[in-house]
């Protein structure tokens, strides 16, 4: 079952998977929401134990805000950009596991330090190419929804992501990756949809105003006819 949290009256409501497309649709009030909590999920990552669920989830719904903000402004490179960051990065980790597994496993079977410690290095480099080509991806995407929206946290946001990556091997790197989610669920919670209008839709028109009157349609008399005397 799929959650769907109304912002109006705060009430949580199980969708079936068949009504799942409704929050994929573009809504900048879902965004608003599932944008934001995703992005705090990401931020409580770093909790013990349930920090990959919160992740795992917290990533999901963040693709869900921006598929709605790709959506209501008709941009699909936003989510595109955003949906290859994923990939990338799911590939960076399962290639780095790969690679250092192999490396713990061959300590059992008679291999030099040295390949155990170049497997393990490999494993720490795969990981850090995939994981700054995932940043770069997510700050396109970033960029382009402070463009739209007019929000610069975005930016900001996707900038300290990608520096963030690049630091990722020291400590800092961490620290820089948690501020960006922190300003992202700031930016998320920052949207407010009355204020955007999607590509294509007519202006309301001004308070006072409407469509012309339609022009009054008179009869011309038709002359009487002339009886013969």
């Amino acid at each position: 079952m799929i959650f769907d949290i109304s912002s109006t009256c705060c009430e949580i409501k199980f969708l079936s998977p068949f009504s799942f497309y409704k929050i994929m649709t573009g809504d900048l009030n879902q965004a608003k929401i599932m944008g934001g909590i995703g992005s705090l999920l990401l931020v409580l990552s770093v909790v013990p134990k349930a920090g990959y669920i919160l992740g795992i989830v917290g990533m999901v719904l963040l693709l869900i805000g921006i598929k709605n903000i790709a959506d209501f402004f008709g941009r699909e490179s936003v989510f595109k950009n955003a949906l290859y960051a994923i990939i990338f990065g799911i590939i960076g980790y399962v290639a780095a596991a790969v690679f250092a597994i192999t490396g713990i496993l061959s300590i059992g079977a008679g291999f030099s330090i040295g390949k155990i410690l170049g497997l393990l290095l490999l494993a720490l480099v795969v990981l850090l190419v995939f994981y700054v080509l995932s940043a770069i991806f997510m700050k396109k995407s970033y960029d382009e929804i402070a463009q739209l929206t007019g929000i610069s946290l975005f930016g900001t946001a996707g900038l300290l992501y990608l520096i963030g990556s690049i630091l990722i091997i020291v400590l800092v790197g961490a620290i820089i990756i948690l501020v960006a989610w922190i300003l992202s669920t700031v930016a998320f919670f920052s949207i407010d949809p009355s204020k955007y209008t999607a590509p294509g839709t007519p202006p309301a028109p001004a308070p006072g105003t409407g469509p012309p009157p339609a022009p009054e349609i008179t009869e011309t008399p038709q002359p009487e006819p002339i009886e013969p005397s």
